[in-house]
């Protein structure tokens, strides 16, 4: 999603596609969200689980084991990032210009489509938890380059 301020030429890219969205409003939706939070629920106790595991049991290396408990644990900073993000995706927490239009993009060049906002004060928790679901796309992406790299430096190491 495309931000832009209504007093700079400033832009913002948020990793959200859509604001303001009605259409989550409907039972489906409503049934849909419940089933979410229970697969979320039991996500959550499998990487619990399997973080404790790679912390007990020393089969591989205490960097490996703590490099993957590190990696699970950032998924609950995605779904963090995620439950302040939900309000402002269903319209709950309206924003922008026109608070009953919703803005459906993840880029355009059109002004009329982005959302415009007055600063980044009206949006601040969108930003902070959009820097966090950054981090955690971007330590997704560059997980297996770093397990690799401690991998490679480990073999190397060994001896």
């Amino acid at each position: 999603m495309i931000v832009s301020f209504s007093n700079s030429s400033d832009l913002l890219w948020l990793p959200v596609y859509s604001i303001n969205d009605r259409i989550h409003e409907s039972s489906f939706y409503i049934v849909l969200g419940c089933f979410q939070i229970v697969i979320y629920c039991f996500t959550g106790y499998v990487i619990i689980r399997t973080c404790s595991i790679f912390l007990r049991i020393k089969l591989f290396h205490e960097n490996i084991n703590i490099l993957m408990a590190w990696f699970l644990c950032q998924w609950f900073e995605a779904i963090l990032a995620k439950c302040v993000i939900i309000p402002y995706q269903t319209g709950m927490i309206q924003i922008g210009q026109d608070p009953r239009k919703t803005y459906f993009n993840w880029w355009t060049d059109n002004r009329t489509e982005m959302l415009i906002v007055k600063d980044k004060k009206e949006i601040w928790s969108l930003y902070v938890s959009s820097c966090f679901m950054w981090h955690y796309i971007w330590s997704v992406m560059f997980g297996p380059v770093v397990v690799g790299v401690e991998r490679l430096c480990a073999t190397y190491y060994i001896q």
